[in-house]
């Protein structure tokens, strides 16, 4: 049975970059434009982010837009952050988008949650076009969450995944076993 719990079903992670303001705003903003503050927690990744991009997440964060925000001075490349992103998260699901990912319709937070309910749980990435590198090993783990934690080069994501209609971004139902 997926876990219930007094927090929403799904975080959404946004993995911004470098001085990127633009995207980083497109992203977020689309994300709070298009779904219900209560319906989601938001967790956002810095990686070497000029000043502008950290005023602005860190506006929203003390705001409350931004459920935790995780910064880095330095780039410490796309699969160390997601770790880091990713560490803590107890949702049913997980969303994910680079900073060039981003909602364009007010339905489609709806219709990704009832697609990914209805995907068994042993359903662990979800999307248009996604790639792990050990695929023999990945599909028969008991601890999904931790395998993919623990990679160093996990997925290389094709775009764009929340752009199009009928195109999903990455879930991944958190299993308890």
């Amino acid at each position: 049975m997926r876990q219930r719990g007094p927090f929403p079903r799904v975080t959404i992670c946004v993995l911004t970059y470098g001085d990127y303001l633009r995207l980083a705003k497109r992203a977020v903003e689309s994300i709070r434009q298009n779904c219900q503050r209560g319906d989601y927690r938001l967790v956002v990744g810095a990686n070497a982010a000029c000043g502008e991009t950290l005023d602005y997440l860190e506006g929203l964060q003390k705001s409350g837009e931004i459920d935790r925000l995780i910064v880095s001075p330095a780039n410490l490349g796309k699969c160390p952050m997601m770790r880091r992103i990713l560490a803590g998260i107890r949702n049913e699901f997980i969303w994910w988008f680079d900073d060039d990912s981003y909602i364009r319709e007010p339905t489609a937070l709806g219709q990704w949650l009832e697609f990914a309910s209805a995907a068994p749980e042993s359903t662990v990435i979800w999307g248009q076009s996604a790639h792990c590198d050990n695929h023999p090993s990945f599909t028969r783990l008991d601890d999904v969450l931790g395998f993919v934690r623990s990679q160093t080069t996990m997925f290389s994501w094709a775009k764009p995944y929340a752009r199009t209609a009928g195109s999903w971004p990455i879930s991944a139902p958190l299993v308890s076993r």
